[in-house]
């Protein structure tokens, strides 16, 4: 009798859970088939099929946390946002192997001449990702009049295993790499111990971080070096290499989206580059460059010719 009543309090969850459920199914498939994470033991796959669960019961729970019983169309909402995220984390990581951030996002008015690329990055096994919407809106039709309850009771249990999840994915996330959240740049390591979604809360949480920062530096802070002071603060040493270039000039030609196969080539018997063609013969053209650029790409092909360094993995 105690298991029946306890069953017959939890069934407004039923739809909460299905939904949660359904969004958990398309993140994991993506993560192993859409993502080239880089599994190296169990307990990596084991990270990936549990690290969203948490987060997602908790956010499918504000359809139900401030009324008494679950508002379906909020859950479909969520549904929807969330198949949209997931779709634009996958379409992103196709073209940059990387994944969204912030600072990207502000970045839209950047993209309004790339429909036919972003056409080119989707792939007729994409439409699985949303058929589970079309199920939801004939569900959520057919059942328009029924009322899924949910006592405050349960609503405190929802909460406290939801809580307890994310709490169990962060201690899991930090055993399988110690300094998870102070490198939070290497973001395949973010998304494989904590999950997309607290990935990119936790990412928010940066971009609030960095303003709120600048509000509380102090006049000792913000007293500026000169480049006078940084110049003279640095080891004067010199080898027998300084000044060797002393007189002379140079040009560095960089060329965006560029490859080596055009040089020297020709199409119907013209040159596809004649110009370089020409300067080649009188410069040093190193043409096997290994390509170590990340998520600045053109400022990190910048900062490796100018500086020998590579950019952050």
């Amino acid at each position: 009798m105690f298991q029946h009543n306890q069953l017959e309090k939890s069934a407004g969850l039923k739809p909460v859970l299905l939904i949660a459920g359904t969004l958990w199914l398309k993140t994991v498939l993506v993560c192993f088939f859409g993502f080239n994470l880089s599994i190296q033991s169990n307990f990596d796959i084991a990270l990936i099929l549990t690290n969203s669960l948490g987060s997602l019961l908790l956010v499918m729970g504000f359809s139900f946390y401030f009324r008494e019983t679950v508002n379906k169309w909020t859950l479909f909402a969520f549904l929807f946002l969330g198949t949209g995220i997931l779709y634009g984390d996958l379409l992103y990581y196709r073209f940059y192997i990387d994944y969204v951030t912030i600072p990207i996002l502000f970045q839209f008015a950047n993209v309004g001449g790339l429909g036919a690329s972003t056409v080119e990055l989707m792939s007729p096994w994409d439409l699985l990702l949303f058929i589970d919407l079309f199920i939801a809106v004939w569900f959520l039709l057919k059942t328009k009049t029924r009322i899924f309850p949910v006592q405050k009771q349960v609503k405190r249990t929802y909460i406290a295993l939801s809580s307890a999840l994310i709490i169990m994915t962060i201690a899991l996330g930090l055993v399988k790499s110690v300094h998870l959240f102070s490198e939070s740049y290497d973001r395949e390591q973010m998304v494989k111990s904590l999950g997309l979604l607290n990935y990119h809360v936790y990412d928010i949480a940066l971009g609030i971080k960095a303003p709120l920062q600048l509000l509380m530096v102090t006049e000792a802070d913000a007293v500026a070096i000169t480049p006078q002071a940084h110049v003279q603060d640095q080891d004067t040493e010199r080898n027998d290499l300084f000044g060797i270039a002393k007189g002379k000039n140079i040009v560095l030609i960089s060329l965006e989206s560029t490859q080596d196969f055009v040089i020297n080539h020709k199409v119907n018997g013209q040159e596809v580059t004649p110009f370089l063609n020409e300067l080649i013969q009188n410069s040093f053209y190193f043409n096997q460059i290994y390509d170590q650029t990340a998520q600045g790409k053109t400022s990190d092909a910048e900062l490796m010719i100018d500086t020998s360094l590579y950019p952050l993995a």
